[in-house]
């Protein structure tokens, strides 16, 4: 650097290569930059589209990892679990490789919230990884989402034909709404079973309801249901409520959710209760079918 001194070094002039040396440092930059790839950009786009949002897999494995190829078929299916444990993910990033899409996200169960008496999202611990083989590279966005398609439910149909039989009446009847990618599930607040409300009809295919002279059946076989580890896990309590027929030989059919707990408690609820046996109701001294609601209530001690 040359440097000339005026007036005893108060004033000078330096010959500025500044100039020169920022020149110099952008060619280095662009002689090493790594360009942006469609694939990079694809990922990127991606992420910005689906991170942070939360979507029903139409298969609720219990697996933390999944493989799934572009149609959803999975070569290597995990044992099903409850929807309101293992069915919600919430997406926290997507990786596009060569020849795979991964999809890392974090479960997000659902339960029964007292104060909106509805199915309310919760997050839980449980990391879940979804690898998806791709048959060819990913051209686009809407290539992506159809892919995604056979794997989330993003609509009501294919929610309502991913639960298990027990829930669909409920959900049905109460899903307030379901948007085109699932991604926020609103529920009409709970409204009190009225089948012990209502007064006594004519049997319909001899089902009777208690009272008007029929006697309500008796419990004598109740084993309690297995709490669920993630409702154990959250410390959460809750009570399902089920409309149940007892047949005239005292054993439990027709089971419909009338409301539920959430975190799998239902899904235990059922398993017990089936397995249930009753002294039958009786009218005018004969034993008859009788629909009842049944409270299955779960508390941690």
């Amino acid at each position: 650097m040359a440097v000339q001194y005026v007036n005893a070094g108060r004033v000078h002039t330096v010959v500025h290569y500044l100039a020169a040396m920022k020149l110099l440092l952008t060619v280095f930059a662009l002689a090493f930059a790594v360009p942006v790839s469609a694939s990079d950009k694809m990922e990127q786009t991606l992420n910005r589209q689906y991170k942070k949002h939360i979507y029903t897999l139409r298969q609720p494995m219990t697996a933390p990892t999944q493989q799934y190829d572009s149609l959803g078929n999975s070569p290597t299916a995990s044992a099903l679990g409850p929807w309101t444990i293992y069915a919600r993910v919430e997406i926290r990033k997507i990786k596009l490789e060569l020849n795979r899409l991964v999809v890392e996200g974090q479960r997000i169960g659902m339960k029964f919230n007292n104060h909106s008496k509805s199915l309310v999202p919760t997050k839980l611990e449980d990391k879940v990884k979804l690898e998806i083989s791709l048959g060819q590279p990913l051209d686009s966005p809407d290539q992506a989402r159809t892919i995604f398609s056979h794997i989330f439910a993003f609509s009501k149909e294919d929610f309502l034909a991913s639960v298990p039989e027990i829930w669909r009446h409920y959900l049905a009847t109460n899903l307030e709404s379901y948007p085109d990618d699932g991604g926020q599930l609103l529920f009409k607040p709970y409204l009190p079973s009225k089948v012990a409300d209502k007064k006594p009809e004519p049997p319909s295919n001899d089902i009777f309801r208690v009272g008007n002279g029929v006697t309500a059946p008796k419990a004598r076989f109740t084993p309690d249901p297995t709490y669920s580890m993630a409702a154990r896990g959250a410390k959460f309590q809750g009570t399902s409520i089920l409309s149940v027929i007892v047949d005239k030989n005292g054993a439990v059919g027709n089971i419909l959710l009338a409301r539920p707990a959430g975190l799998g408690l239902d899904d235990e609820a059922v398993q017990a209760v089936r397995t249930w046996k009753f002294d039958p109701a009786k009218r005018n001294g004969e034993p008859v079918a009788v629909e009842v609601s049944v409270e299955v209530t779960f508390n941690l001690y």
